[in-house]
């Protein structure tokens, strides 16, 4: 019987070529996995802004066609169950402003609105894409979703579901988010009103995009055109001849009736 030799191991430059075969595909394949995880990301925030706009929209049904109030809670002036969402506040209701504000009052805000009963989940109300300061145990701008004020809010507002004239070309959820805790309601400057600057920010959270929903009850992806639309931080930031601006004031939900300077 003839003796066996021992299997022929591989030499290094095999084991270089393997490895170099190796290190191509992962090159290969990690930019389509992580533009799979963008599209996943904005996906779920379509999802969001979906329930966000079913509960919207069921509340103003099951209220004689009266839309829930886009802004705050005002402790002794709105009645509580009439907001979408409560300012921060203790456990035993007291309402907190800065410096006091902690990431669990936020929660306690967002708990005591009049849509968390249709929702009941905490992650609904913050995009999945947003990043971990706005996350985190110590996040104070948790949820980063607003509501355009000129649905129930403070700016101009129809009251009625029914009265939103084009309600296909009205946008309703907006991503926005400020420093410390975020208020409710996202306002809008117009060139007679205030000029041709952003009252409130947009937040720029899937790479150049953001997600807006309508009050018809769709939900699409917005691309940004315009470079200070991505560079936003702050609110009041001027910005002339932005296609970005014109196209969130042309779509904003103004009760033309009582602005008439909205043309």
């Amino acid at each position: 019987m003839k003796n066996q030799s021992p299997p022929k191991a591989f030499t290094i430059v095999e084991l270089l070529v393997v490895i170099s075969i190796i290190v191509l595909l992962i090159s290969l394949l990690l930019p389509a996995l992580q533009h799979a995880r963008k599209q996943a990301l904005v996906a779920k925030c379509l999802g969001q802004h979906k329930q966000l706009l079913t509960a919207w929209t069921v509340y103003a049904m099951q209220n004689n066609d009266e839309m829930v109030y886009a802004g705050n809670i005002v402790p002794g002036n709105i009645n509580q169950n009439a907001a979408w969402v409560a300012i921060p506040h203790l456990a035993d209701g007291t309402p907190l402003e800065q410096p006091d504000v902690d990431h669990e009052s936020v929660l306690r805000g967002i708990r005591s609105g009049a849509l968390y009963r249709y929702l009941e989940d905490d992650k609904i109300y913050r995009c999945a894409a947003a990043r971990n300061e706005y996350t985190g145990p110590d996040a104070t701008s948790f949820r980063s979703y607003k509501i355009s004020g000129g649905l129930n809010g403070h700016f101009f507002p129809w009251r009625l579901f029914s009265d939103i004239a084009h309600p296909a070309d009205k946008y309703v959820f907006v991503e926005a988010i400020e420093s410390g805790w975020n208020n409710g309601n996202f306002r809008m400057s117009f060139p007679d009103y205030f000029g041709t600057f952003w009252l409130d920010p947009v937040k720029v959270f899937h790479q150049d995009r953001s997600v807006l929903s309508f009050a018809d009850g769709h939900a699409q992806v917005r691309l940004w055109v315009d470079s200070r639309t991505l560079e936003l931080t702050n609110d009041h930031t001027p910005s002339p001849d932005n296609l970005d601006l014109l196209y969130m004031q042309r779509h904003f939900p103004i009760n033309r009736k009582i602005a008439p300077f909205a043309n």
